[in-house]
């Protein structure tokens, strides 16, 4: 019997980039995790998008079902259903979970076009680090491996995936661009550098950022914490 192979969670490939030594810290020495503001921010926001879509989704699935369910001749009907204006939110989904080859993960939002399928990941932040571009075009690396069959069903003639980065604070698309070969690589080595890391083949790299480390959770058990310093000890030195 073959042990199944364990799919490393997306969102550590952005962990990666930000902080080796805190993917260290986490997978291989299993040092214990803070609950932080930062965290729990994240998620009551990522809940309050989720929510707000269900809603809008449900609010035009129950006047469907208002016109179906009235006694009115199934022409008027027709024409009542043909409309309702349909919002945006039916073409798309919200925490949408994939599994490929290496990696899975739950994709914020996935937006279904004509011509394009929209993978869209919502940060905090309002500036794009390489961390976060990692971090879609694995989702569009894994969703492509896992329904490839549906995709070619659905787009015969072949569809654009479309990678977004938007911060939730400013409500803006930071980032946009076309997934392509390089895309692809560029998560590939990802993949491998993150593995080379858990496996201890390599010194994992931390950060310089200050501000990265103040908001980690693993803070506390870091050798390579980065103080951040006043303008007075700055000047000081």
């Amino acid at each position: 019997m073959t042990n199944k192979k364990k799919l490393i969670p997306i969102s550590q490939l952005g962990s990666l980039l930000t902080c080796e030594y805190r993917i260290y810290l986490k997978y291989v020495v299993k040092a214990r995790e803070k609950i932080t503001k930062a965290i729990t921010k994240g998620k009551e926001t990522h809940e309050k998008l989720d929510k707000k879509h269900k809603e809008v989704v449900n609010d035009y699935k129950e006047k469907v079902k208002k016109i179906i369910k009235s006694d009115k001749p199934i022409e008027e009907k027709t024409k009542e259903i043909k409309e309702l204006e349909k919002p945006e939110e039916l073409n798309y989904k919200r925490e949408f979970t994939v599994k490929g080859k290496d990696l899975m993960g739950r994709i914020d939002e996935i937006q279904f076009n004509e011509d394009n399928i929209t993978v869209i990941d919502d940060k905090k932040h309002t500036s794009v680090f390489d961390s976060d571009k990692v971090q879609v075009f694995a989702y569009i690396m894994t969703y492509i491996e896992e329904y490839e069959d549906e995709i070619n069903k659905k787009y015969p003639n072949g569809v654009k995936f479309i990678a977004k980065v938007r911060s939730y604070t400013t409500d803006d698309i930071i980032f946009e661009q076309e997934y392509d070969e390089e895309s692809r690589q560029l998560v590939r080595a990802t993949i491998e550098r993150y593995n080379k890391v858990i496996n201890e083949k390599v010194d994992p790299k931390p950060t310089t950022v200050a501000a990265v480390c103040r908001s980690c959770s693993l803070k506390d058990g870091c050798k390579y914490m980065v103080k951040s310093v006043s303008v007075d000890e700055f000047l000081s030195r």
